[in-house]
C-alpha cells in the first residue's frame, strides 16, 4: 500500500466528487440537517431564560434537589458542555462531508490530506459557531459571545483528536 494518494497506486483511494447540486446535497445533507437543529436551538424559545425553569423542576424531581441559585450554575455548565459536545459532533459531521468532497492532490500523503480535511471541518465549525453567536446578538433573551465560538471550536478539535485516536487504536494500519 502506498503512503501517498497520488499516481496510479493511490487511485483506489479516490473519493466521490460531487458534480451537481443533487450530488452535493447527497453528501452534505447530514450537515444541513444539523445546521437546522443548531439554528432552531439558537432561537429565543430555547434561551436559558425560557428553559431554566422547566429543566429546574425536572432536575429536582429526577436527579437531586437543589436551590434555584445552584440550579442557575448547573444550568450554565450544562449549556456550555452542550456547546462543546454539540459542536464537536458537528465538526465530525463536517469532517465526513469534507472527506467526501475534498479529493487528494497528486502525491499527497495521508497525513497531509487528513490535516487539510480537519482544517476544513474546523473552519466550517468556526463559521457555523460565529454565525450562531452573531444571530444571537439580535435576540432579546440571548447574547452572542466570542468565548462560545472558542468553546465550540475547542469541542470540534477535541472530538477530531479523539476520532483519529480511535481510528489509530482500532486500525493501526491506517496511520
Amino acid at each position: 500500500m502506498s503512503s501517498s494518494y497520488g499516481g496510479n497506486g493511490g487511485s483506489r483511494w479516490r473519493r466521490f466528487q460531487p458534480q451537481g447540486p443533487l450530488q452535493w446535497a447527497s453528501v452534505w445533507w447530514p450537515a444541513l440537517i444539523n445546521i437546522t437543529i443548531v439554528a432552531t436551538e439558537s432561537t429565543d424559545t430555547f434561551s436559558a431564560e425560557h428553559t431554566r425553569h422547566r429543566f429546574y423542576h425536572w432536575f429536582n424531581d429526577h436527579i437531586m434537589g437543589v436551590t434555584y441559585e445552584v440550579w442557575g450554575f448547573i444550568n450554565w455548565e450544562l449549556r456550555k458542555c452542550g456547546h462543546f459536545v454539540g459542536y464537536g459532533l458537528m465538526c465530525l459531521i463536517f469532517y465526513t462531508c469534507v472527506t467526501r468532497t475534498l479529493l487528494p492532490q497528486v502525491g499527497e500523503s495521508l497525513n497531509r490530506l487528513r490535516r487539510r480535511r480537519s482544517l476544513g471541518a474546523l473552519f466550517c465549525t468556526f463559521l457555523l459557531a460565529s454565525a450562531d453567536e452573531f444571530h444571537q446578538t439580535f435576540l432579546p433573551s440571548r447574547t452572542g459571545a466570542f468565548h462560545d465560538v472558542v468553546t465550540d471550536c475547542c469541542g470540534g478539535f477535541v472530538l477530531l483528536v479523539l476520532w483519529f485516536g480511535l481510528q489509530t487504536f482500532f486500525r493501526p494500519d491506517a496511520r
